[in-house]
């Protein structure tokens, strides 16, 4: 039985140059053959933490991409943490089933035939793969180093014990995304560094998380995690390295103390060099900024809040915010505006801790354990603080490098003199935000990057448009971010703003938070004077502007693919197995780029008649299309090779009977009745699947005839 191959598009876009090349391996899980792209080279494409890849085919040529809303079609791979891609060699194109290479760039992979590749591509670096080798020995014991923070892990999986090491202290120990690493075997543990390239043995993956958001993980065999005594492990930070030793090992070795927490799991964490906003006491020899005690959960999965020891003298405050946020019971969210007031970054990171009830939020140079949500907020939770701090009525004291979360009593004795304000909720576009300029902008010397038009309509009762979607992310503009408005005579620009900007980038709606969303009305555009507005990302942000201006008929239909937009998945399989076939459909929406695609009806079962006396059966649906079965294709009934009471239908170019049209396109075929001659049912059920189109009887609860008898009568009668 051939597989299925992967959607194909007779046009491939015009991509970027290409960064790195590689030969990919050809691996036989299974007595079958797949390509295989390691996890390094999704890294170097920047799709380190996507879960899925998408494929096209396009002629001799496969292309390989992260997916998004829109563009072309394609077909899903899921990617493995620790393996990397793996693709069907016999579902690619011929020329690159036996040996081809793989081009490397920025948001795509691109896969062509190696006798092509090769003289076209001399010049293009090799990415560079850790080196194979046995892990690093020493007789020594882990060297003692300064410790940042520390918690306990547990060996799993029966006598052969390995070790999974996640959670955010990698990210305290400086590692990132596909890091080079280097682990060393020594006589107490183990130590895992930052390396170069030319000495590494490994990578740190990140794994995606059940709610989009990856974490790093790194998994340790049965032969490293012997060499760690006992069952529960210390995971031990530090700058630039990650220790694993045994509960023997004491902590006083790496500059760490343990006080025990009430639920026995502790946690202890000296703060790194910098200090952020802390100023140490005149009588005591180090800051007071040590934690006292706290709790982790088991296996690294989440940190929660360590305690101060004692309250840190921190530079005088700056402003008090009273807040009242409805959303949420058990977790309190920190205005963005509030916390870049402050000087701070949460896309970096932040460090959270609480005392007696309060909350200090603040920043070292390498950043926090803490960072934003997936929908680009930053939420503190209510574990640790006072009970009187709500999401209904909660308090900000921002100063120089920090922020205190407390009580609106407890910041009026922190920041005394200062008046509290109440921070607005996200205020309306205005002519205060929007700075007006009585001048053209220069649309000779923008440069088109991507383009989207966006309908004016009314149906709120005020005329406008609405700009979400992807192309605040090509244009550099995240969720949550500050926004700048500057209007001059011929155009509208939208960049990202500064800490002093009151007005952010919001989602969309509660079902869609993490799509960027902002309204576009008569303060920022003339949308009393036009249908459309067409918003056009250039290097210094988005420019709002009409389809038949200047500016506007520079967008062409077919146009480059900025760096990092190549988004592929018009098509995501609702059910396994299902295929694609190109057709017309309209043009997408980021840059108009005309590609074919068929949109899926999202349905593969389906019941039939079977009149007795008639000599066929007839199958109809616009869902047979989704699984190839089109108007003038032909196929093939034949018996199914594992279950004898069903019939398939696969696709046969040389088969017997062809699919034709019901209405309009809608594909129709026949079944003879003598193919399904041993069916005792009046309806036959149809599925769909890799495979073809399976047909089987359909079974029903037949009503019972009569009086049921009693267990006593059944008893009698026997």
């Amino acid at each position: 039985m051939r597989a299925v191959p992967y959607p194909a598009s007779p046009t491939c876009p015009e991509l970027t140059a290409p960064l790195l090349q590689h030969v990919p391996k050809v691996v036989q899980p299974a007595g079958y053959r797949q390509l295989f792209i390691p996890n390094a080279a999704l890294a170097a494409a920047s799709m380190a933490h996507v879960r899925e890849v998408f494929v096209t085919s396009f002629q001799d040529i496969a292309l390989v991409t992260a997916g998004g809303p829109e563009a072309l079609c394609g077909d899903s791979v899921a990617v493995s943490p620790r393996l990397g891609v793996r693709l069907t060699s016999s579902r690619l194109p011929a020329g690159l089933q036996e040996q081809s290479l793989l081009l490397i760039g920025k948001g795509y992979l691109l896969l062509m035939p190696s006798r092509r590749g090769v003289a076209d591509f001399k010049s293009v670096p090799t990415l560079p793969l850790p080196n194979k080798q046995e892990l690093a020995t020493s007789k020594a014991p882990v060297p003692s180093r300064r410790g940042l923070a520390w918690h306990i892990l547990l060996k799993t999986h029966g006598e052969r014990k390995h070790l999974t090491v996640s959670g955010k202290l990698w990210e305290v120990a400086g590692f990132g995304p596909q890091s080079p690493t280097r682990i060393t075997r020594h006589a107490d543990g183990l130590l895992i560094e930052r390396v170069e390239e030319q000495r590494a043995n490994g990578r740190l993956t990140y794994r995606p998380s059940a709610g989009g958001k990856a974490y790093p993980y790194f998994r340790i065999g049965p032969i490293g995690a012997a060499s760690v005594e006992g069952d529960a492990v210390r995971m031990i930070a530090m700058d630039g390295a990650v220790a694993l030793v045994g509960m023997s090992r004491p902590l006083s070795d790496f500059g760490l103390e343990a006080r025990e927490a009430a639920d026995n799991v502790p946690v202890a964490t000296k703060a790194a060099a910098d200090a952020g906003p802390f100023t140490p006491a005149e009588d005591s020899e180090e800051p007071p900024h040590g934690w006292s005690r706290g709790s982790v959960a088991v296996g690294g999965v989440r940190l929660m809040y360590p305690a101060l020891a004692s309250w840190p003298r921190l530079a005088k405050p700056e402003a008090v915010v009273l807040r009242a946020d409805s959303q949420g019971c058990t977790s309190l969210r920190v205005p963005m505006r509030t916390l870049r007031a402050a000087g701070l970054e949460p896309r970096q990171g932040l460090n959270i801790a609480t005392f007696e009830g309060r909350a200090l939020i603040w920043a070292g140079n390498r950043g926090g354990m803490f960072s934003v949500t997936s929908e680009g907020g930053f939420v503190v939770n209510h574990v640790g603080l006072s009970p009187e701090v709500t999401p209904a009525k909660h308090a900000l004291v921002q100063g120089p490098g920090y922020v205190i979360l407390t009580t609106e009593e407890d910041a009026r004795k922190l920041a005394r003199g200062l008046e509290p304000t109440r921070l607005e909720r996200n205020p309306r576009v205005d002519d205060d935000v929007v700075d007006l300029v009585s001048a053209p902008y220069p649309t000779a010397d923008a440069v088109v990057l991507a383009w989207k038009d966006c309908k004016v309509t009314d149906a709120t009762g005020n005329r406008l448009a609405i700009l979400a979607g992807l192309i605040w992310k090509l244009a550099g503009i995240e969720l949550n971010d500050p926004l700048a408005f500057t209007r001059y005579t011929n155009v509208t620009m939208i960049r990202r703003g500064n800490e002093t900007s009151s007005k952010t980038l919001r989602p969309y709606d509660q079902t869609r938070s993490d799509m960027p969303r902002q309204f576009v009305g008569t303060t920022l555009f003339d949308v009393a004077s036009t249908e459309v507005v067409r918003a056009i990302v250039t290097r210094d942000g988005i420019l709002l502007t009409t389809p038949d201006s200047e500016l506007g008929r520079q967008c062409k239909k077919a146009q480059r693919i900025p760096l990092g937009s190549l988004r592929i998945q018009r098509f995501v399989s609702r059910h396994e197995g299902a295929a694609v076939q190109g057709s017309k459909a309209p043009t997408a929406s980021i840059g108009g780029l005309t590609v074919p695609l068929h949109a899926p009806s999202g349905k593969n079962t389906s019941l039939y008649d079977l009149p007795p006396g008639e000599s066929r059966i007839q199958v109809q649906g616009a869902w047979l299309a989704d699984y190839g079965f089109v108007p003038g294709a032909r196929f093939e009934l034949v018996p199914h090779p594992l279950m004898p009471s069903r019939r398939l239908a696969r696709l046969n170019a040389c088969g017997p009977h062809m699919v034709t049209t019901h209405t309009g396109n809608t594909p129709k075929l026949y079944v003879p009745a003598a193919a399904v001659a041993d069916f005792d049912s009046e309806k036959v059920k149809v599925f769909g699947a890799a495979d073809g189109l399976h047909i089987q009887r359909h079974f029903v609860n037949r009503p019972h005839v009569g009086r049921p008898r009693k267990r006593s009568e059944a008893a009698v009668a026997a």
